[in-house]
């Protein structure tokens, strides 16, 4: 019984490694019978662009097909049959084994894989899959206003293209246009290269706007907001360029709005004096300019304050102040001589505020400050006699300030007696005038 038992068992065995050996011999056979995967690269491996090349070695001349999918969904698929003779280990002579793709990512992280079809077995062979991010456009604002928005914009996938910016104010689209300019004059922030953009907006009530700047994302063409802002109403803005005696000019603007701002003068405590016309060409600020005749005022130091009115509050602000100094004219009367019923007057007079130009003379003959329309006025005269000897004593640029007023100048014959003369220049820019001599004479 124990023999029969062992060589039962020995034929057991022997079974099982037959059967084993059958099993590898099938396997090994197996194995030689398997088709050869498609090979290949991708090369590029973007949001943009997937591309590369592949091959299968069991069918040398064909075109393989190559499939894109991004987070589980086929997005692109097509053969890969264009010429790539720059690659130089295909199996055959055929070069057309190139593929390309555009893709159109949102922005975000998506899972892109890239496979090939075997020609005999029809299985995917995946070439290449990752992580691919669309970064989206990215900006960043130097100015925005009621007026205009200025800003740099690029999209970190593709630099080299101009992105589209569409501005909204207040929920309602405003303009559209493209960031490719190079950066603006006096531009702060931003970045290099021609992608700065400049929006001039219309339309914009006064007063507060909500600004939303969007970019088209380059891959997907998809608009994304990159910007978002609140004007704030801001306060109008202005300089005082020309401050003399004469004449106050300069401009004012509010940077919330493009009418013409509502303009005021104060000299001194005085009362602000409106100006006329506050949407004059300026060159500074062109449509925003103003002039006016310097208010009355006397000889001495003089504040001038520039007030602008808001055009959404309606508040008035000081906003620009200067200074200016209208010297008296100065002047002498040399000699009152008398000639009869009436006198020849000799003497010079100039303004140190206008030093080239002749003044006027004005003479005045018994008046009496408790009489009503006393006296007789007479000139004005022009004190532009040649005066060599003034250049030197008065430093004055030129020597035409002496005035020489005869009896026929004056046109009056007086009665014999003691007579008041009083003699006035008018000052170059307000007209009025000062006292420069007097004298009592007595006619015969």
């Amino acid at each position: 019984m124990l023999n029969i038992s062992r060589k039962s068992a020995d034929r057991s065995s022997r079974a099982k490694r037959s059967r084993a050996v059958a099993a590898m011999i099938e396997s090994l056979e197996s194995r030689q019978m398997l088709t050869a995967a498609p090979f290949g690269k991708v090369e590029t491996f973007s949001a943009a662009l997937i591309k590369g090349y592949v091959s299968d070695k069991d069918v040398p001349d064909a075109a393989v097909t190559v499939q894109v999918l991004v987070d589980g969904a086929v997005v692109a698929s097509g053969p890969a049959n264009i010429d790539r003779s720059d690659v130089h280990n295909f199996p055959s002579a055929t070069t057309t084994h190139g593929f390309s793709f555009p893709l159109t990512l949102s922005p975000g992280a998506h899972t892109v894989v890239v496979q090939a079809t075997d020609d005999t077995s029809a299985t995917p062979k995946v070439l290449r899959s990752g992580r691919v991010t669309n970064r989206p456009p990215t900006a960043k604002l130097s100015t925005a206003t009621n007026l205009q928005v200025v800003g740099f914009a690029t999209d970190p996938d593709d630099t080299s293209a101009g992105l589209t910016i569409t501005v909204n104010v207040n929920g309602v689209l405003n303009t559209t246009v493209t960031a490719d300019q190079a950066r603006p004059a006096g531009a702060r922030g931003g970045g290099l290269g021609n992608h700065w953009f400049i929006a001039n907006l219309t339309g914009v009530p006064d007063g507060p706007a909500h600004i939303e700047v969007f970019a088209t994302d380059i891959s997907s063409g998809t608009t994304v907001k990159v910007a978002d802002k609140t004007t704030p109403n801001q306060k109008p803005v202005g300089a005082l360029q020309v401050v003399n005696a004469g004449l106050i000019s300069g401009f004012a603007r509010d940077p919330d709005s493009s009418a013409a701002v509502d303009v005021f003068i104060q000299l001194d405590r005085g009362t602000p004096v409106p100006v006329a016309n506050s949407a004059e060409d300026n060159a500074t600020s062109p449509g925003h300019g103003f002039h006016l005749n310097t208010p009355t005022h006397f000889a001495g130091t003089h504040t001038v304050k520039l007030i602008a009115k808001d055009t959404f509050s309606g508040v008035q602000t000081v906003i620009a102040t200067k200074t200016f100094t209208n010297r008296a004219p100065k002047g002498v009367v040399e000699s009152i001589v008398v000639s009869g019923g009436s006198f020849t007057i000799t003497g010079y007079a100039f303004d140190q505020d206008d030093p080239t130009g002749s003044r006027q003379i004005v003479v005045r003959v018994d008046f009496n400050p408790r009489v009503q329309d006393s006296g007789v006025t007479k000139g004005p005269f022009l004190a532009n006699v040649a005066r060599p000897d003034l250049v030197a004593k008065r430093k004055i640029v030129n020597p035409e300030h002496g005035f020489i007023i005869t009896p026929v100048n004056l046109g009056i014959a007086l009665a014999p007696g003691k007579h008041k003369v009083e003699v006035f220049v008018a000052d170059s820019a307000t007209g009025i005038t000062t006292l420069i001599g007097t004298k009592t004479v007595t006619t015969v």
